[in-house]
């Protein structure tokens, strides 16, 4: 591996390569086992995987930049086309002079599936005909002393190389009968195709999405997911049958049935939690709004609870939980001396969904969401006097889904450096948890203040205030304000 001058050297990563090898410490990352370069490219590589002829990979060619790319640079030099009988793909790239700088490194990057599968770093050479290839040293010729050949092998089992609980399987076509696809062994996520959605043989794959199920969205929602996959066929399959469920509320018609592809996740909360039923099933696509799924009931997901109505025989009665919220509260106030960190336990309003399954013309993030979430809050003054002076807070709650949410609570802290202090809750000017039945909901003042037990010491100065956004035992969201500590 070269060194660049003792930054990192990340030149080929494909399974006859290691990439990002540090100089000094000459740590590497393996690449893709399933995917390899092809010559002329680097050398012929040793494979043992099986060939997947069944994908739609893309090739990207970018300048540059240390270890990442110029902003802007990035072109395609076409669509990659498969050779069966090669068991390879190719995409010829030209490397026109007015187009490529000599001297200057090209990162080659191929992808499927919305998974990068490899790379490699290569370098125009002043005499126009040949490329550097900046791992080996070796030049590559290029045809009519311009084209480079771009040959690449991707194995089964490529797009859920480093990825856990993923599923990747050749599906389709299935002209005539509804095709499901579960994901063993955890059975927490699952497909139906209705007959006739897939006319050709494609790439599924599934997997968890961690975190960030919902970040690509435009405008990203500020949801916390509660079980969320990534669904993507490659090539693409886009609504082949016309798919027109409507989102939101609601199952879907017969003829959506006959339409859509039904998607089940098995979300992250138990049917006795609180909160279980007012968990939404979300779509979220690069660049546009998030979008509900109409519901559908899922019937795949054997490892997964059982979906249970509203009132199947879980939890408190909604009396029961109120009360104790409001005991909890006035806990609070007659014992404020002694709490370190007030703990909530408020309840949830059963909201009726009908299943863990949802209708989708086509695939990406799927996830379930609990959608109510803080747009705006204030403290009035934004001065407060240590153990003195009390403030009112404003707090303004969304609710996109068009059904209500219930069970919400917005609970108050002063931070500063390591110091949080319990400051106020909502519980104060509602009497309970509260609900927001749709669009904006601004919730009466409640006092806010310094006083407050916690943790840590408050001083003079800078400060913040927080507000959470609980559902039930289920923290939504958390945003903070800046305010001022002042002294008597």
């Amino acid at each position: 591996m070269s060194s660049h001058g003792g930054r990192i050297s990340a030149d080929i990563s494909d399974g006859a390569h290691q990439a990002n090898c540090l100089t000094a410490s000459g740590t590497c990352v393996p690449g893709n086992a399933h995917f390899f370069f092809l010559p002329p490219m680097v050398k012929a590589p040793t494979t043992t995987g099986t060939f997947n002829p069944s994908l739609a990979p893309s090739v990207t060619i970018c300048q540059l930049a240390g270890s990442v790319c110029f902003a802007n640079t990035s072109f395609s030099p076409g669509a990659a086309q498969v050779d069966v009988a090669g068991r390879q793909y190719k995409v010829n790239w030209n490397t026109d002079a007015a187009t490529v700088l000599v001297g200057q490194t090209y990162r080659i990057i191929v992808s499927t599936s919305g998974v990068e599968l490899g790379f490699a770093d290569v370098m125009p050479v002043t005499n126009g005909s040949q490329l550097k290839n900046i791992d080996t040293g070796e030049f590559i010729g290029l045809v009519d002393g311009r084209t480079l050949p771009i040959r690449f092998r991707i194995e089964q089992g490529a797009t859920c190389v480093g990825r856990t609980d993923c599923l990747e399987q050749i599906v389709g076509p299935n002209p005539d009968l509804r095709l499901n696809v579960q994901t063993p062994p955890t059975l927490l996520a699952a497909v139906s195709f209705p007959p006739g959605y897939l006319t050709q043989a494609v790439t599924l794959t599934i997997a968890p999405v961690s975190e960030g199920c919902f970040a690509g969205s435009n405008p990203p929602p500020p949801f916390a997911a509660f079980g969320c996959y990534s669904f993507t066929t490659s090539p693409r399959v886009d609504n082949p049958l016309n798919c027109a469920a409507q989102p939101g509320e609601g199952p879907g018609t017969a003829d959506d049935n006959a339409r859509c592809a039904r998607v089940e996740v098995c979300p992250t909360l138990a049917p006795g939690d609180a909160n279980y039923h007012d968990l939404r099933l979300y779509k979220s696509d690069p660049g546009i709004p998030a979008v509900q799924l109409a519901e559908a009931p899922a019937m795949l997901l054997d490892a997964c609870a059982p979906w249970v109505p509203p009132g199947g025989g879980f939890g408190l009665g909604k009396r029961r939980v109120i009360d104790l919220a409001l005991k909890q509260w006035h806990g609070v106030v007659n014992a404020i001396g002694r709490l370190v960190m007030p703990q909530p336990l408020f309840g949830a309003a059963a909201m009726s969904h009908r299943g863990l399954g949802g209708l989708t013309c086509c695939f990406s993030n799927i996830g379930w969401a609990l959608t109510a979430h803080l747009v705006g809050a204030s403290v009035s003054p934004t001065t407060l006097n240590i153990g003195g002076l009390e403030g009112t807070a404003t707090v303004s709650v969304s609710n996109e889904t068009g059904a209500p949410a219930s069970g919400l609570v917005v609970q108050g802290y002063v931070v500063q450096g390591v110091a949080r202090r319990f400051a106020g809750s909502s519980l104060q000017s509602s009497e309970g948890p509260f609900t927001c039945a749709s669009g904006t909901c601004t919730l009466p003042g409640f006092n806010f203040s310094a006083n407050g037990a916690g943790t840590g010491t408050l001083v003079c100065g800078s400060a913040s205030a927080e507000f959470d956004l609980i559902q039930g035992e289920t923290a939504l969201q958390t945003i903070t304000i800046p305010i001022t500590l002042g002294c008597h």
